[in-house]
């Protein structure tokens, strides 16, 4: 089987399979490899019958870096223990409280585990503090220079408190530490930290005051 034949067959498993856009091309390597391996022949222009050099894929072993759901630019997130490291060290909470309250998944993707009525006592309050803790964790826990906009509204709608009509101009456009930025990412400032420390303690049920 040649090369383009390969390559071929195996971006139509791609599709087929119906991956995430973000984790296609990993997907496309394994395919290629698996139908390569099938076919018993090396993955070059020669063939096994070709007189150009022959060139055998290994076997990939298994890393410590998955695809990150980002659109940063890194395309891969630390393992769970390099992620709350991070992000303990960054932020000072200790790694017991972000335990906690976050989860990573083996895609990269952040999620809050605390019940969203626990997040705060409005949508406006329970908003901040997702934004607060899904933008800190992925900026200094996955370390991403520009935070995915959409990876942080997907987390507000998934916990049911996403208001299209004020999510930007009110309920990100009243914080300190978290603007929305003009390509939809979010941009932490200086004053990121405060607000990320306040939604943890939101999160788990130390300040019962917060807006």
């Amino acid at each position: 089987m040649q090369a383009d034949e390969i390559l071929a067959e195996a971006w139509k498993a791609v599709q087929k399979s119906k991956v995430p856009e973000h984790l296609q091309a990993v997907a496309l390597q394994e395919a290629v490899s698996l139908i390569s391996g099938r076919a018993g022949e090396p993955i070059g222009r020669g063939g096994s019958n070709g007189t150009g050099t022959q060139r055998t894929r290994a076997k990939a072993g298994p890393t410590k870096r998955t695809k990150a759901d980002d659109s940063s630019g890194s395309g891969t997130t630390p393992d769970e223990k390099a992620f709350f490291a991070n992000l303990a060290k960054e932020s000072g909470v200790s790694e017991t409280d972000l335990r906690d309250v976050f989860e990573l998944h083996p895609d990269g993707t952040v999620s809050v585990q605390v019940a969203t009525k626990d997040l705060g006592p409005s949508k406006q309050a329970q908003t901040r503090t997702v934004v607060a803790l899904i933008a800190g964790a992925r900026s200094h826990g996955l370390e991403e220079s520009s935070v995915s906009g959409e990876a942080v509204r997907n987390e507000v709608t998934r916990k049911r408190c996403y208001d299209q009509a004020n999510y930007t101009s009110k309920h990100i456009g009243g914080m300190k530490g978290f603007n929305s930025g003009a390509k939809g990412d979010i941009i932490l400032t200086s004053k990121w930290l405060p607000e990320f420390e306040a939604a943890v303690n939101q999160a788990l049920g130390r300040d019962a005051d917060s807006e």
